[in-house]
């Protein structure tokens, strides 16, 4: 007899509240928020930013929702665990393709498609047809259809090869060493600086060059690592940027396929961008230097508005002033490494 209350009482609950249930996976989810989810996607010459995943997520999930208060009328936990992780399982999918496929339009329009047909294909039958053959054809084809096509869309995920594929690690590894010995450990890496051997790099070994560089940056700041991005910009002036919620420096092809010295720098001014941001979380005011710094960034949007405010920005000099001391440093170091 109580195991029969304890049944009716669990079926109760689903069947009240169900859809709340599969809401609050959804959002369980979002808040997890790993990187490999929400991070940001690289597509083509481009970065599509973590906030428009983000947001991109939260439209799924209300599509979802909206879907599943309309068709789903009983509790079953299958069901709230399969409605629960749809959102995701959608944005996996999509993530994947705008990664590997040069036509990403291509899952939104299949899609947008299926629930085009599917919607007036029951708005059509409820017009011929009594509700109960309406409910019943629904419950046998939504299932199935929606099946085939998330295997269509994983089968064609994974049969496309990427074309965002980094090259080889050719370069040797960064040995970890104290701060003063990180140079002289990494000598085999720093040599691929040289001017004779940077000239013969092709683009996607100057991009893990880059890496590398960023990765002793790191090492010697006891920072956590960054992405190295390369785009394509509308503006012909913008060598890079730097974005701290993604933790991701992107940097101009042009400047890539240019000088060492002009890469070198660009590198440094942005890796110092992420510094700052660094040191000011983890000092605030408590130092003069993270004080100057959380100064220039409250006013650094506001700044970027005039050229003469954003040159003067706290932020911007001092990044300046580290990328051009350290490409310096750099340099003179390479070109005294004996081969």
């Amino acid at each position: 007899m109580q195991l029969r209350d304890h049944t009716k009482n669990q079926n109760v609950l689903l069947s009240e509240f169900h859809d709340w249930m599969m809401l609050s996976l959804n959002y369980l989810i979002y808040f997890i928020r790993p990187d490999w989810i929400f991070g940001f996607i690289k597509f083509q010459d481009h970065v599509i930013r973590a906030s428009m995943v983000r947001m991109a997520y939260l439209l799924f999930m209300c599509i979802n929702y909206f879907c599943y208060i309309r068709c789903i009328k009983r509790g079953d936990i299958r069901i709230i665990l399969l409605a629960g992780t749809a959102p995701v399982a959608f944005l996996l999918i999509l993530r994947k393709y705008i990664q590997t496929n040069t036509y990403p339009l291509l899952p939104i329009l299949i899609g947008t498609s299926y629930m085009i047909l599917t919607f007036g294909q029951y708005y059509q039958l409820k017009k011929t047809v009594s509700l109960r053959k309406v409910r019943y054809l629904w419950e046998k084809v939504k299932v199935r259809t929606a099946c085939c096509v998330y295997l269509t869309l994983f089968v064609t995920c994974f049969g496309v090869q990427s074309n965002n594929t980094s090259s080889s690690d050719f370069l040797p590894s960064i040995v970890k060493a104290e701060a003063g010995e990180i140079w002289d450990c990494n000598q085999e890496y720093l040599a691929y600086w040289k001017t004779d051997r940077f000239k013969m790099l092709s683009e996607q070994e100057r991009i893990e060059l880059c890496e590398k560089l960023i990765q002793i940056e790191c090492m010697y700041y006891e920072m956590e690592p960054l992405h190295i991005v390369i785009e394509e910009y509308p503006q012909s002036n913008r060598l890079g940027y730097y974005s701290h919620s993604d933790r991701l420096i992107s940097i101009s092809s042009s400047v890539i396929t240019g000088s060492r010295s002009e890469l070198l720098d660009t590198l440094l001014h942005e890796f110092h961008h992420s510094y700052a941001h660094t040191l000011v979380e983890e000092k605030g005011f408590s130092s003069q230097e993270a004080a100057l710094y959380k100064t220039g960034l409250r006013t650094y949007r506001n700044d970027r508005k005039t050229w003469d405010n954003y040159y003067s920005n706290p932020i911007e000099v001092a990044a300046r002033e580290y990328a051009a001391e350290w490409t310096n440093y750099y340099l003179t170091y390479v070109d005294s490494i004996a081969l």
